[in-house]
């Protein structure tokens, strides 16, 4: 049985994408990227939330907009995901197509009724660099209770496997951006961090730098406390701008426009990377320390990419200390140096990374072919 539905612009298979919102903007910030560009592929999207007011700031809305008034588009609907439908019934009907994201489970009146719609059904799970997930993206289980099927799905930035969510005119867009971005002398930073950065040291080491310096900040904690301690010390080489809230729509241009980007989280890691451009990326700590293996296994895959090694090293090793709560300006000043060379390499990962599978169109084929 087919859930086909006719829209104003072709006839479409339907999407259902659930999330839970548990790593602040970040599930809520991939899922509606994803829920989006499925939309433009030409499909009737549902993108089932259980944090509403999370969603409409990244749509650039209101956080107490009504859940009906989030999208714009009749055909990608946000539903309010009701803590009822954990062990009660769920009104939704099943669609064409299930993603899951990140083993969020769904409601289980909703999952015992997907192997008799002939569901594909997909768990996004959490981008990584790793080299396992070669070996299992795209790989089957079963669910024992119904026997139905789940294709487990891995981000990443090899052509094995599944790639990032890359938006149609993606290049067109960001070309046409750089063509009116004014040309400065500054170094062009945009930060946006975790509190747990060390952020009092990176204002110490900009207000030290003989550079001149434009730093665009986030509306995070992080950011405001690095702000405020810049402007402490009453230096003149750097001119701050605090942001406020940027939407999901707008963020892409910050990272356009920067010369080094300080990044947080999964999203924003995926967007630095498919715009080229030198960052450095602040990952969301484990207690196990896994996160120390996830940043390795991406540096390792980025090497090649590079033709001046030892800026690659410093980096490398800056990202590695930035991580560790600590700023090492020897590496920092070995960046800046070379920053054209280093910039050529980004460039270059950038269109490594554009050249790989882009999510949005793999979906589309899987639900085409079922």
């Amino acid at each position: 049985m087919s859930t086909r539905c006719c829209t104003a612009d072709s006839l479409a298979y339907s999407i259902d994408i659930f999330c839970r919102v548990i790593d602040n903007f970040g599930d809520a910030g991939v899922l509606w990227r994803l829920a989006r560009e499925m939309r433009r592929e030409g499909f009737a999207v549902r993108l089932i939330i259980d944090d509403t007011a999370t969603l409409a700031l990244l749509a650039g809305k209101a956080r107490e907009t009504a859940v009906e008034a989030i999208s714009d588009d009749k055909d990608l609907k946000v539903i309010h995901w009701e803590k009822a439908w954990s062990d009660g019934p769920c009104p939704l009907a099943v669609a064409d197509m299930v993603v899951e994201g990140f083993a969020c489970r769904l409601p289980p009146d909703y999952e015992g009724r997907i192997i008799a719609h002939q569901t594909v059904w997909v768990n996004i799970d959490y981008f990584t660099a790793e080299d396992w997930i070669e070996g299992c993206h795209m790989l089957k289980s079963i669910l024992p209770s119904t026997g139905a099927e789940k294709i487990n799905y891995f981000p990443g930035v090899s052509r094995a496997s599944g790639g990032l969510t890359i938006e149609k005119g993606y290049e067109a867009a960001r070309e046409a951006f750089l063509s009116r971005v004014p040309a400065t002398d500054a170094l062009k930073i945009f930060y946006f961090s975790y509190p747990t950065a060390p952020v009092s040291a990176l204002a110490t080491l900009l207000a030290n730098s003989k550079q001149n310096i434009e730093l665009t900040c986030s509306a995070c904690e992080a950011a405001r406390t690095l702000a405020r301690n810049v402007e402490s010390a009453s230096t003149n080489n750097v001119t701050i701008k605090q942001l406020g809230f940027v939407p999901q729509n707008g963020f892409d241009e910050l990272i356009w426009a920067s010369d080094i980007a300080f990044i947080r989280g999964e999203d924003s890691a995926a967007r630095a990377m498919l715009a080229g451009v030198p960052f450095i990326w602040q990952i969301y700590p484990q207690d196990d320390g896994a996160h120390w293996v996830k940043l390795a296994a991406l540096t390792d895959k980025m090497r090649s990419h590079f033709d001046h090694q030892p800026v690659f090293d410093a980096w490398e090793q800056f990202q590695h200390d930035f991580n560790a709560g600590q700023i090492n300006e020897t590496a920092w000043q070995s960046m800046t140096k070379e920053l054209s060379a280093l910039k050529a390499g980004f460039t270059r990962w950038g269109e490594h990374v554009r050249g790989n599978a882009n999510i949005a169109e793999r979906l589309s084929q899987m639900i085409q072919k079922r």
